[in-house]
């Protein structure tokens, strides 16, 4: 599967986020134009996305209920990643309970490993001190 918008360059990368997505949030539209990059260009109006529904009929629904709400245009409707957590594609097979298991278990690790190496660091810094005296 190749890219979700593939754009060959930056207005038309817009585009194909527009024509899937729908239309730029007006704070969005304003920044584009301001960007002299875009300098004289305007996407056009989307009537109607095409969505990843459209775009992906053979893929699971569950998938594609994440890739919308990640994919949210408007950034302050996309969910935090607590809230995704909760989307059945995380909720099969316990994949959030393990997720959250395995975290903690990677960031007391890390706590540890972080620990060890302090003490080897004061360790060789007690050491020369000692040695200098």
């Amino acid at each position: 599967m190749g890219p979700i918008f593939p754009g060959d360059a930056d207005i038309d990368q817009l585009y194909h986020i527009t024509k899937c997505l729908g239309n730029l949030i007006p704070r969005h539209q304003e920044l584009s134009y301001k960007n002299p990059l875009f300098a004289g260009m305007r996407l056009p109006e989307m009537k109607e996305a095409k969505s990843l529904d459209k775009r992906y009929p053979k893929s699971p629904a569950a998938v594609l209920d994440l890739a919308k709400k990640c994919l949210q245009i408007d950034p302050h409707k996309r969910p935090s990643c607590a809230e995704l957590l909760e989307c059945g594609f995380f909720n099969k097979d316990g994949f959030a309970e393990r997720f959250a298991q395995d975290l903690k278990l990677k960031i007391q690790k890390d706590a540890r490993d972080h620990q060890l190496k302090n003490k080897i660091k004061n360790k060789k810094s007690a050491k020369g001190t000692k040695m200098m005296a």
